[in-house]
C-alpha cells in the first residue's frame, strides 16, 4: 500500500466494525502486532508470505469470525429476551396495581387480553408500560 499505513488501513476496518481481516507485515515488533491486535486484527504474518501459511491463516481467522458472529447473534437475542421479560413483568406489576390483583391473576389476565385481541404478548406488555410511562410524565 504505498503511500499509506497498514493500521490506517486497520482503524478504518475496525471503524466500519466486524470485518476481520489480517495483518500481513515487514515488522515483528511487538507494538504494532499489539496495536493492529486492538483494532481488531484476527491474526498476523511477517512477510515474505508462504502460500503454506496463509492458507490455514485464513481459514483460522474464518472459524473465528462465523464463531465472533454467532456470539453477537446470541449476545442480542438475550438482551431481546430481557428486555421483553422486563417489559412484561413490569406489565404484570402495572395490573397488580391498577386491579389490584395476585401477581399470578395479573399474569393470566396479561395472557388473556393479549389472546383476545390478538397481539403478542411482549406487545401489549409493552403498550401498557407505554402508557403508564405517558400517564406519569402528564403528573
Amino acid at each position: 500500500m504505498p503511500g499509506r499505513n497498514g493500521l490506517e488501513l486497520a482503524t478504518r476496518l475496525e471503524e466500519l466494525g466486524n470485518i476481520p481481516f489480517i495483518v500481513l507485515t515487514n515488522s515483528d515488533d511487538k507494538k504494532i502486532i499489539e496495536q493492529a491486535s486492538f483494532l481488531g486484527a484476527m491474526g498476523y504474518l511477517i512477510k515474505p508470505v508462504v502460500v503454506s501459511q496463509l492458507i490455514p491463516e485464513i481459514e483460522t481467522v474464518l472459524s473465528r469470525a462465523y464463531g465472533l458472529q454467532s456470539l453477537r447473534k446470541s449476545e442480542q437475542s438475550l438482551q431481546n429476551a430481557l428486555k421483553n421479560d422486563k417489559a412484561v413483568s413490569l406489565a404484570v406489576g402495572i395490573l397488580m396495581d391498577q386491579h389490584r390483583l395476585s401477581a399470578k391473576a395479573a399474569s393470566e389476565m396479561l395472557r388473556k387480553s393479549a389472546r383476545d385481541q390478538n397481539l403478542k404478548l411482549i406487545a401489549l406488555a409493552s403498550n401498557i408500560v407505554d402508557s403508564r410511562e405517558t400517564l406519569n410524565m402528564g403528573k
